[in-house]
Formats: structure tokens, sequence, C-alpha cells
């Protein structure tokens, strides 16, 4: 609310960051705020999310210019990889004029310098650093090494910024790294996986009304995916980025519904938000292992593996 020029806000996983975003816009009706996202799941969560809340959320399109932007709309979604288009700079540019540009967020911000060398947009996003409004960068994941590299990409003044640093440790998390038999090859895979849950569930359950968990598994390949998605039949979703649009929304959907097992690459998005997920497991055969968040008596454990 202090409209602070560069303000770098690091909270921990569902300690509110969103909420912060979509109180701001709510504030004020007469007022716009820009969220820029790195990635089109979460793009989709976050469009939900300001829907729901009547916001009246606008995903913004490099077709669109100032005249073809809703005038009720209270929040802008752009993907970063439009923020170098000159009609989003002339559409921020016009709110501008107007006294209606709040603040521009830019929402899990620790993906730029990190995602820099596969994806070149995130070394020319300094250039929306000409639009004239407070900025605000936010992560969950945003070391201090990490944000002084990212101060330097945007090339910001460090008079200019302020961070507000919460610890990321939650109380009703827990983590596990577990080393991989070294007997393990690829068509053990999924029934490694399936033993590693069922033992996490006799564990940890019951899982609210449910008996069974609800399980991400991240997997640093689409063939990965794919191949597990294969063996686990019906029981399991999948998502990476090759999928058709409308294939991504009914995986999605699957997973929301009574399909318990998702597997995915990380082109599922930092930041999205799922209910009631029980055990998240990062596969890495032949790396880091695997580390397993769980539940304890105070509620939710988001299961995390590295």
């Amino acid at each position: 609310m202090k409209q602070i020029p560069y303000f770098f806000l690091i909270l921990p996983t569902a300690a509110g960051k969103t909420t912060l975003f979509l109180l701001g816009a709510s504030l004020f009706p007469d007022q716009v705020t820009i969220l820029v996202i790195p990635l089109i799941s979460l793009k989709l969560d976050l469009h939900d999310k300001a829907k729901a809340l009547g916001l009246q959320p606008t995903v913004w399109e490099p077709y669109m210019g100032y005249r073809e932007l809703p005038p009720q709309s209270r929040m802008i979604l752009v993907q970063i990889e439009h923020v170098v288009h000159p009609k989003f700079y002339e559409m921020a540019e016009h709110l501008t004029s107007l006294k209606r540009l709040s603040r521009v967020i830019w929402d899990e911000c620790h993906l730029i310098p990190l995602s820099q060398s596969y994806r070149p947009i995130m070394r020319r996003a300094w250039h929306a650093l000409a639009i004239r409004a407070p900025m605000v960068f936010a992560s969950a994941t945003l070391p201090s090494h990490l944000q002084r590299e990212l101060i330097d990409m945007l090339q910001l003044p460090n008079r200019l910024c302020k961070t507000y640093r919460a610890g990321t440790t939650l109380k009703h998390m827990a983590y596990r790294v577990q080393s991989l038999p070294k007997s393990l090859r690829q068509p053990d895979y999924p029934g490694y996986l399936i033993q590693f849950i069922k033992q996490f569930e006799s564990s940890y359950k019951p899982f609210g009304q449910r008996d069974r968990a609800r399980v991400i598994i991240f997997c640093r390949s689409k063939a990965l995916v794919d191949s597990l998605f294969e063996a686990l039949g019906p029981y399991a979703a999948r998502f990476h980025a090759s999928l058709a649009d409308d294939d991504k929304l009914t995986q999605l959907a699957r997973f929301r519904g009574d399909t318990l097992l998702l597997v995915a690459t990380s082109g599922i998005g930092a930041g999205y938000d799922f209910p009631d997920v029980d055990l998240v497991i990062h596969f890495m055969p032949g790396a880091y292992e695997m580390t397993n968040l769980c539940r304890n008596q105070g509620g939710l454990v988001d299961p995390l593996i590295v």
C-alpha cells in the first residue's frame, strides 16, 4: 500500500502471497493491477481465483491494445513472454496516464534468473521496468544470492529496493530425501513409486474423508512422465508442455476430481494451487533422489521430494 518502487515479497508456500495480490486489487475498484506470470498453468489458476472474487480479470494477448481492454477489468494477467511487446507497453502507459495503474506484480519471480538459460525472454524482461508503476517481486523460493542476481538482471537501483523476507519453514510440512536402490531400472519405476505411496499412506492416513493420499509425482523429462502415465493407466493424470491445451485442461480436471495421482513436469507451474495434496514426490533417478512432504497431527503436509 505504501507504493514502494521495487518491493521483494518472499513468503513461504501457503503464507498468503496470492491473497495479498487479490486483496490489493479488491480495495480500489477504479484501479488496475497487472500480474506478470511465467507459466501458463499458473495464469489459468490465478484467473479463476480473481474471477471468483468479482475482479473481472483480463488475460492480455498481444493483439490487445488499450482500446480492447474491458473498462471494468481490475486485474490484467500477462504472460512474461509478452512484456516486451509494444502493445503491452502502450496499454500500461495508457493506464498510467489515467492514473489507474496501481502496481505490477511479478509472480514466481525466482524463475527469471533460474530459467534464463532456456527462456531468452527472461534476459529481456527488464524492458518492462519502463512502466511507471510500483513493482512487487513475489516468490516463496528466492534466496538472497538469487535476489541479487535478479536485481542485476533487471538493472534495478538498489536504493529503491525494499525486501520483506519471512522464514520458509512451515510446521505442518516435513521433507525427506530418500536414495533410490542402485538396482532400480526404468521398468521397475512404476512399481517402486506405488509401493512408496502405499507406505506413506499406511503411516499417515486417514486423509480427510479419503483413505488414499492425493499425490503429485514430478519428473525431469516428458518422456518419463509419459512412460509412468502409460504404466499407471486409469489411476493417473499427466501434465507436460507438449500436451494440447484441451488435453491439459482435461488432465487437470481429472486430478481435481476423483483421480488421486498426477505425473507432471515442472510445466505444471510453480505456484499452481492444488487443494488437499498430501504427498509431492520429485522423482529424479540418477540425481538427488526423493523427498517426501508428509502430514502430522497439525494438518496437511505438503510433501516435497528433491
